[in-house]
């Protein structure tokens, strides 16, 4: 009987370990939504001057990877711990051959959060309303639940203006600290 119930126990305690390396049972969760579109923003997903050509790669904690036809990404369980890569291109199309954009990007899983990737082919980060000038990779992120932003240069040949950069916008937060009078997304 003792036998038993040592064999359950390390059984059930190996079970644990696995779902939080995995994510099964996780509260974490990370979504990929449409971007928003407003005036200086080419966000189609079926236009190759937008994100048709995007393909997004996420590698350590998390193992998945998305092509333009994929979006939105609905919200999917992550790990609560760990690391995550992600690796970003653009391609413009038959007649412009290559990735007009590429970038990598990384940030470490926390307990309970639910996270949110925003793309965007803009002048500013989709979080901001003031154009980031070229050669700034990082800016501090003001508004709640912004974790951080990178911009990735677009191609001058495939830019549809002088100042458009392809956008990655990480948002976070843990829902039990986002009350009704808070915008966390």
């Amino acid at each position: 009987m003792f036998v038993r119930y040592v064999l359950v126990l390390a059984l059930f305690l190996a079970n644990i370990g696995c779902d939080s390396i995995l994510g099964i049972g996780s509260t974490a969760t990370l979504e990929v939504p449409l971007p928003s579109n407003n005036r200086r923003s080419y966000n189609s997903f079926e236009d190759l001057q937008g994100l048709a050509g995007l393909h997004v790669t996420l590698s350590g904690a998390v193992d998945r990877t998305f092509e333009a036809d994929d979006f939105p990404v609905e919200p999917f369980s992550v790990p609560e711990e760990g690391r995550v890569f992600v690796e970003v291109s653009l391609s413009g199309g038959p007649g412009t051959p290559g990735p007009i954009a590429r970038g990598l990007a990384d940030w470490a899983l926390e307990p309970n959060m639910e996270w949110r990737l925003r793309f965007d082919r803009a002048p500013w980060p989709p979080i901001s309303s003031l154009p980031v000038p070229p050669g700034e990779t990082e800016v501090p992120c003001s508004w709640p639940g912004c974790k951080e932003y990178w911009r990735f240069d677009i191609a001058p040949r495939a830019r549809n203006y002088e100042e458009e950069a392809l956008w990655l916008a990480l948002w976070g937060y843990d829902p039990a600290e986002c009350k009704d009078d808070v915008v966390c997304f």
